[in-house]
C-alpha cells in the first residue's frame, strides 16, 4: 500500500443552507446528504481516487451508521483491515456540516453524549500494517498516539505526514522534528 492513515472516520450529514446564521439566528436548509467523512478518511479517499493504494486504522461503533462507514470505505477501495469495531452500544462518529452558497461552513461534532466512541488506543491500533506502507498519515488522534505511531513509522524508515491540530510551537515542544 502507498498510504496508511491513522485517524477518524465519520458519517457526515451535509446541509446546504441559504446562509450561516449569526448567534441566536436561523437559516433554511436547501438540501441534505449523508456521506463518508472524517478529515483523515477524506485524505485517504481522495488519494485512493487518484490511484494510491490506501488503508485505514480507525475506530467505529457496531451500529448501522458504522456499517455504512465501513461499506463506503470498502466500496471506494480503502483497505479496512485496521478498522476497529467497538462493541458496547456506542454511536458511530458523526459530524453535522452546514455549508452556505459561498462554501463557508460550520462543523458540529455529534458525539451523542454518553454513547460517544472512545478514541483509538495504542493497544487497539494495527501497527503491523506499517510494514506494508510507504507513508503514514496521522490526523485527529490523541497526541500521544500520533507521537508513538510517528516514532514507530520513522524507526521503520517510513515517511510520516502528521496533522496534529496544534500550533507549531506545541508540536515542537513534544519532541517532533
Amino acid at each position: 500500500m502507498d498510504i496508511l492513515g491513522l485517524g477518524g472516520s465519520a458519517l457526515d450529514t451535509i446541509k446546504v443552507v441559504d446562509h450561516l446564521p449569526v448567534r441566536d439566528g436561523f437559516c433554511s436548509v436547501l438540501s441534505t446528504r449523508r456521506m463518508l467523512g472524517g478529515s483523515g478518511t477524506n485524505v485517504l479517499v481522495q488519494a485512493q481516487r487518484l490511484g494510491a493504494r490506501t488503508a485505514s486504522i480507525s475506530k467505529v461503533a457496531d451500529d448501522a451508521d458504522s456499517d455504512a462507514i465501513v461499506d463506503s470505505l470498502r466500496r471506494i477501495g480503502v483497505d479496512t483491515r485496521g478498522v476497529i469495531r467497538q462493541q458496547g452500544g456506542f454511536a458511530a462518529p458523526r459530524c453535522l456540516i452546514y455549508v452556505d452558497g459561498h462554501g463557508e461552513k460550520a462543523l458540529v461534532l455529534d458525539g451523542d453524549g454518553r454513547r460517544a466512541l472512545p478514541p483509538i488506543s495504542m493497544e487497539e491500533a494495527s501497527f503491523d500494517l506499517m510494514n506494508e506502507t510507504s507513508v503514514l498519515y496521522l490526523d485527529l488522534n490523541p497526541a500521544e498516539l500520533s507521537l508513538a505511531a510517528a516514532k514507530i513509522a520513522k524507526d521503520k524508515g517510513k515517511t510520516v505526514v502528521c496533522n496534529m491540530q496544534e500550533d507549531f510551537e506545541t508540536v515542537l515542544s513534544k519532541g517532533i522534528d
